[in-house]
């Protein structure tokens, strides 16, 4: 009798508790998931040799931005390949595009007899007026009218 009701405890047991099996089904699952997650999210970039057409154009900063006749020497001046600053100016290597207003554009620069390597973020506002520089620590530009 008592060893009848051992096995009975010990089945009603093994009934209760999770097998192995399924803990490795699950850790299947979730790699499978991590790997799925990981894979859109670098799927959802892009590297291009040239800047979208969206922040192409002549830039300059407030307080009065576009109003000389003559370049401000917070102008910027942007091309599918080049940056013009006032006093440097550098080629676009490679530009990775991390959503339509946010690129990331890896320059080579040169400037007052030196030259460097620059990675350069840039944001557009939703408007496509307002032009943010390495979040804020290279300043804001505003988009001039086209010239006629």
């Amino acid at each position: 009798m008592k060893a009848r009701f051992l096995f009975l405890l010990a089945l009603c047991l093994s009934a209760c508790s999770p097998t192995q099996p399924e803990k490795a089904a699950d850790a299947s699952v979730t790699a499978a998931s991590f790997s799925a997650v990981a894979s859109s999210v670098s799927a959802s970039t892009a590297t291009t040799t040239a800047l979208p057409a969206a922040f192409l154009g002549k830039w300059d900063a407030p307080p009065k931005p576009c109003s000389t006749p003559y370049r401000s020497d917070m102008q910027l001046d942007i091309t599918a390949t080049e940056l013009a600053f006032f006093e440097s100016g550098g080629n676009i290597k490679s530009v990775k595009i991390i959503g339509p207003r946010d690129v990331t554009a890896e320059v080579a620069m040169s400037g007052e007899g030196e030259t460097w390597e620059k990675s350069l973020h840039m944001t557009l506002s939703d408007d496509g007026k307002t032009l943010t520089l390495d979040n804020g620590k290279m300043g804001t530009r505003v988009r001039c009218p086209a010239e006629r």
